[in-house]
């Protein structure tokens, strides 16, 4: 895998966080999207100094990566929506809840470990579309906010939505591509490149939050 793809990632979660800082300097509670820029930091340190420096085993963090992923996205749309759709949005924590352990009976083998990435990445980008559609719904009926270019929350809903789209087959391919003789590494610059676009869209609306 080409590493120029790999840092320029790294570099783009980094800026993400400084970016927070500089816009927000209460960067602990800036907005439900908050916890998610949180999580991109920790997780571009824990790529660098544990999985690149020190060669740990990916094994773990593909596990947990998910479970933390989705409560900060869950966090973001149902502050965003609310007060509508509250009870939905607890179905679809429990929902997750219960994908996630299920997917546990696939992680615990080695060999079929990239299922439960591919399971709990698909619940995820169906709960990002299905939560797209109610956020879509809600500026149909109040207008005012028709204005999405100076909207952060658009920037960070279509860095979501584009992201989990375009890597979402590499996920569910993963397990195959793993087991052929296709290399995996090659296939994983699909998921650099599309993360750095992603992470660079969300420093897009870190910035429109200065002015929000």
């Amino acid at each position: 895998m080409d590493n120029t793809f790999f840092y320029t990632a790294l570099l783009a979660g980094v800026l993400d966080v400084a970016m927070l800082f500089y816009v927000k300097k209460a960067a602990i509670n800036s907005g439900p999207f908050t916890p998610f820029i949180w999580l991109i930091g920790i997780s571009t340190l824990y790529e660098y100094f544990i999985t690149h420096l020190l060669y740990t085993d990916t094994y773990f963090w593909f596990q947990i990566y998910p479970f933390l992923s989705f409560l900060a996205i869950h966090y973001f749309f149902k502050n965003l929506l609310k007060p509508s759709h509250q009870k939905l949005f607890k179905w679809l924590l429990i929902g997750f809840i219960a994908v996630y352990m299920s997917s546990f009976f696939l992680w615990v083998d080695r060999s079929i470990m990239y299922l439960a990435m591919a399971i709990n990445r698909t619940y995820i980008t169906a709960f990002i579309f299905l939560s797209v559609l109610l956020w879509f719904r809600k500026l149909m009926d109040d207008l005012k906010d028709w204005n999405l270019w100076d909207n952060p929350n658009f920037y960070f809903i279509l860095s979501l939505t584009l992201y989990y789209a375009s890597t979402l087959f590499l996920f569910l391919a993963s397990n195959f591509i793993v087991k052929s003789s296709l290399s995996f590494t090659n296939y994983w610059e699909i998921n650099c490149i599309a993360a750095i676009f992603f992470r660079l869209l969300i420093s897009f609306g870190v910035w429109k939050m200065k002015t929000d």
